[in-house]
């Protein structure tokens, strides 16, 4: 039975090259995007469940609150992890990682290797699983400067040589010793690294910060995992951080602190802003695809069927049965997804490095490792073939075998309805995905174009970063080295000629906010404002508005206590002159500030976040500036930045400094939503393709059943413009119904999409007009070609048609 089908499927798609080749394609464009998506999404959601008893393990998280901010984030003080363990006994284990890179110059023999380092506690591999290469994993970081490495990071270092033993120097002095090496974390983890070493070292590194002391004010933050025991709930455990904060944890005046506990396997998702998102919008539009493809699928074979009557009414007269006959033509369907699969997997993989470059994945099919998204391919390919050949099938083996033969058959209001409702749900995702693309894309266009309250063209930020923290006994010294480098930086940036402008401050818009808290007259509690501490050449830079009052003087020595804020303070202030008024530091009572000049508000960071109230802090001591701002002419920018690479060779060994432009650095805010538009515009293409297609076939399909109609309206003086209106009447109609259902469900998502930005773009309505004329327009294309042919047609051919 099965070789007869196979046979016959054969035959049928030799016979209906044309049908089959447009099926296939259509199928395997379907497949080839949802395999792509597959593939992303089961990567994004298999995060760091490689761990034994990863469903018992969380990471502690702080959200802190005060004068309406909010501070999230994993860090903790440091001695909490082990204070759990002790107190509690469900939390059988804890570990405690820093929460960043150290970055530290590395000599082994005459060779200099610059890397970056994580600390962790010896209980590190008690919770995660790695799989050990060399060494002993239970002892590996038991010891200060004990070091673990990965087998990239000991063949770079070490070549051939077996590490384990081995020991290496920084340019500190200080000398570690190889204990373990790892084979390469996994992609799917959340927590990479290439160099481990043990915590303790942090202490004896003179990295700032206290490790195990409560009391100390300078206590480190650390990032900390807790394993509970089976049964445990983590609400719990939750339930106990109030009263541990009210008795340990020494908070600012003012703030209010949580703690909570995140699972292992939801940091990834849930942490990082908009992946969790990203998912669910993926999986829909793989499956809105694959959707449209399925239907293509059903209208191409519905336009086709009236060849194959004659074939069913002679397979029913011989003794089929309808059973036999769907199950007949379901078999293949079935056979054309899997030739779509097999050629849908090889374009899959022609597209995945563009895909990877694009979603920043390094992602491959490796069918036999990875099998059940190989066994999910299978599936997906039976599932595409029963969903598209469904209709069909049960379409065609429904007919009497006398009218079959006879070729006399009816197309009932079901099954126009049917039809019509595919072309419907087509056209509905089609304008959908439409109109999604253009708000993306209309969004970032408005946050590319918008007036951000500062010129960012050619504008140059230069941050002097430290290579090694631990170079420095206290933030004093530390203070000093600043002090003496960016002097000789800030001398060099002054000698080369193509500088428009250049300014000194401990950050710029796009970076870092520095808060600090004041006691206004107007407010009994004291306020959090953001604080640039600048130079007289800070508004120039960056051409900020001064609506009211001056700028800084640096010839006046009073000038150090004058401010400059930003309309968001005044208003918050309820200034109605706001030149002249004063305030006070909340640290230092005696330290009183005056407002000389007010800013229109800036943006200090992407359009996700509001404005802040700021204030300008005339500042000449060098050591609290972090970064030089420079302007440069557009035909300069390629000798200012050879010139900054050469001053990079002069600075001191422990210092470098790194060069961003800020037009690079906007841009990097909205990736996120780069990547999301690039999707959704080629997803959407693809979709108005399939779509396209589809509408074809069934104009194809139209055009068949009005053949003589059409032959008597032109004997009677149709002409073309009435043969085009008559095949595309009903189209417009099923048009104007999918955008009544593409549209509300396109401005729902995008209304949501949009809440995560506090600025967002208007007159949205555009967008969705466009693309509901965009359809017709799509659809008028589609049909145009097979109204043409048939208005051109001899009426005489049309009347003697069947």
């Amino acid at each position: 039975m099965i070789s007869n089908y196979f046979k016959i499927a054969l035959r049928n798609l030799k016979r209906n090259f044309t049908f089959s080749l447009i099926n296939i394609l259509g199928l395997t464009m379907g497949l080839a995007i949802t395999s792509l998506i597959a593939l992303y999404v089961s990567h994004e959601l298999s995060y760091d469940q490689y761990h034994k008893d990863a469903d018992q393990i969380y990471r502690l998280y702080s959200k802190m609150s005060f004068s309406g901010y909010q501070m999230s984030g994993p860090g903790i003080k440091s001695p909490m992890g082990p204070f759990l363990k002790e107190s509690f006994p469900k939390v059988l284990e804890q570990t405690r990682i820093s929460n960043d890179f150290q970055r530290t110059n590395l000599l082994i023999g005459e060779n200099t290797f610059e890397e970056k380092i994580l600390f962790a506690d010896a209980s590190y591999f008690k919770m995660f699983n790695h799989k050990l290469i060399a060494g002993d994993l239970e002892n590996a970081l038991k010891n200060p400067f004990d070091m673990v490495l990965t087998t990239t990071m000991a063949q770079k270092l070490f070549g051939s040589q077996n590490p384990i033993g081995k020991t290496i120097e920084d340019n500190n002095g200080n000398i570690y010793q190889v204990t373990a090496v790892l084979q390469e974390l996994p992609t799917n983890s959340y927590l990479q690294f290439k160099i481990l070493c043990s915590l303790s070292s942090m202490d004896d590194i003179n990295i700032p910060g206290n490790i195990n002391n409560w009391g100390d004010q300078n206590v480190k933050d650390v990032i900390t995992y807790v394993k509970l025991a089976k049964g445990y709930q983590s609400e719990e455990l939750e339930a106990e951080f109030p009263r541990i904060i009210r008795t340990y944890q020494k908070l600012p005046e003012g703030a209010e602190l949580e703690i909570s506990l995140m699972p292992l396997t939801s940091i990834y998702l849930f942490y990082e802003k908009g992946k969790l998102d990203r998912i669910y919008l993926f999986s829909v539009i793989g499956l809105f695809v694959l959707l449209i493809a399925c239907i293509n699928y059903m209208n191409l074979n519905t336009a086709n069927s009236l060849k194959r009557f004659k074939e069913i009414g002679v397979r029913k007269v011989m003794g089929a049965f309808k059973r036999q006959l769907t199950n007949q033509l379901l078999f293949e369907s079935i056979f054309i997804s899997f030739i779509s699969l097999i050629i849908a997997l090889t374009l899959a993989e022609i597209l995945l490095p563009l895909f990877n470059n694009l979603m920043e994945k390094n992602l491959s099919f490796d069918y036999l490792k990875n099998w059940p998204l190989s066994l999910g391919f299978i599936g997906l390919a039976i599932v595409s073939g029963i969903l598209a050949g469904s209709y069909p099938a049960f379409y065609l083996s429904s007919f009497q075998p006398v009218s079959a033969l006879k070729g006399k058959f009816v197309f009932g209001s079901k099954h126009a309805f049917f039809r019509n409702a595919l072309v419907i749900l087509q056209f509905a995702i089609t304008i959908f995905l439409l109109s999604c693309t253009g708000i993306i894309l209309k969004q970032i266009r408005y946050t590319n174009e918008a007036d951000l309250g500062f010129d960012k063209e050619n504008l140059i930020m230069i941050e002097l970063n430290q290579k090694n923290r631990g170079v420095y006994k206290d933030r004093f010294e530390r203070g000093k080295a600043i002090n003496k480098n960016l002097t000789f930086l800030k001398t060099e940036v002054d000698k080369i000629p193509e500088l428009k402008y250049c300014s000194k401050a401990n950050s710029f818009p796009f970076g870092g906010l520095m808060l600090e808290r004041f006691n206004f007259e107007e407010k009994k509690e004291n306020e959090l404002v953001v604080t640039y501490h600048v130079d007289e050449n800070y508004i120039n830079l960056l051409n900020f508005d001064i609506i009211e009052g001056r700028n800084f003087d640096s010839k006046n020595s009073l000038e150090g206590n004058n401010v400059i804020v930003n309309e968001t303070l005044v208003k918050k202030m309820n200034w109605k002159n706001p030149i002249g008024q004063t305030f006070t530091s909340n640290e230092d009572k005696s330290l009183k500030f005056k407002v000389i000049g007010v800013v229109r508000n800036f943006h200090m960071n992407s359009f996700h976040e509001r404005i802040f109230p700021a204030m300008l802090r005339f500042q000449e001591e060098v050591k609290y500036y972090g970064s030089i701002g420079i302007k440069v002419s557009s035909n300069n920018i390629q000798k200012v930045i050879m010139q900054l690479d050469k001053l990079n060779k002069k600075l001191d060994m422990n210092w470098e400094l790194n060069y961003t432009f800020m037009q690079d650095k906007i841009e990097k805010e909205y990736m996120n939503e780069y990547r999301t538009g690039k999707m959704f515009i080629n997803f959407t293409i693809l979709a108005i393709i399939i779509a396209a297609m589809g509408l074809y076939g069934l104009t194809l399909f139209q055009s068949k059943l009005k053949t003589k109609e059409i032959g008597i309206r032109k004997v009677f003086g149709a002409n073309i413009n009435n043969v085009v209106l008559l095949l595309s009447k009903n189209f417009l109609k099923l048009i104007l119904i999918a955008a009544l259902i593409g549209i509300p469900a396109a401005y729902l998502y995008m209304d949501k999409w949009l809440q995560s930005f506090v600025f967002q773009v208007e007159n949205r309505w555009t967008v969705f007009v466009a693309a509901f004329f965009l359809a017709i327009f799509i659809a008028i294309l589609t049909i145009l070609y097979q109204a043409l042919k048939l208005a051109k047609a001899n009426p005489v051919d049309s009347l003697r048609y069947e």
